[in-house]
């Protein structure tokens, strides 16, 4: 997003093959326009730096700006709370609003009030996974770099079990996971419901 004499021109690479990831950017791109015209008159955004789940500063917000206009919470929280989080959910959510999986199954995580989480894997290990609060609160969340639990590496799309968290003063919680391998990327999605 580039201003340049009162105008600004925002451009999307045209390599980004998933119409939602497109989406998200141009989201991202008018959320630095509405949000950040006045601070900076470019802003060279990588697609790294849009993922980036940990960007807290301008980048963070766009992707806030982004998430909100579209994926609105009031029609996506009905979605995300109508049964156990799973891989059907997400795809309820990417084709009502046109979004990638991973931003469809970081804001039902965000809106649900189930205890739920979504993790994106590569390899048997975690690239970033997002814990609903209420989950969160029980001591589940998830730490870039982490191996993933032997319970979810199973070659299975669907497992039941019980699920050992690392803090040692949580109990071990039972879950209801659904996982979809993408060929294309390389990365695993996995939703988990703890049902309680």
């Amino acid at each position: 997003l580039v201003g340049r004499g009162g105008s600004w021109i925002a451009t999307v690479n045209a390599n980004i093959w998933h119409a939602g990831r497109r989406s998200f950017t141009l989201a991202h791109e008018i959320g630095h326009f509405c949000c950040h015209r006045a601070i900076q008159q470019s802003f060279d955004c990588t697609l790294d730096m849009i993922e980036d789940l940990t960007n807290e500063g301008l980048e963070g917000e766009a992707n806030n700006f982004a998430s909100q206009l579209l994926m609105p919470p009031n029609l996506v929280r009905p979605i995300a709370d109508a049964s156990k989080l799973s891989i059907e959910t997400i795809d309820s959510i990417v084709e009502a609003f046109g979004v990638s999986k991973s931003a469809a199954g970081l804001k039902a995580v965000e809106l649900s009030s189930r205890k739920c989480a979504f993790v994106v894997c590569r390899d048997d290990f975690i690239v970033w996974g997002r814990a609903s609060e209420s989950a969160y609160k029980l001591g589940v969340y998830f730490k870039s770099g982490m191996e993933v639990p032997l319970e979810l590496q199973s070659g299975n799309d669907a497992w039941r079990g019980v699920l050992s968290i690392e803090r040692r003063w949580n109990p071990q919680l039972e879950f209801n996971a659904t996982k979809l391998d993408s060929d294309r990327t390389g990365f695993s999605l996995v939703c988990v419901d703890f049902g309680l």
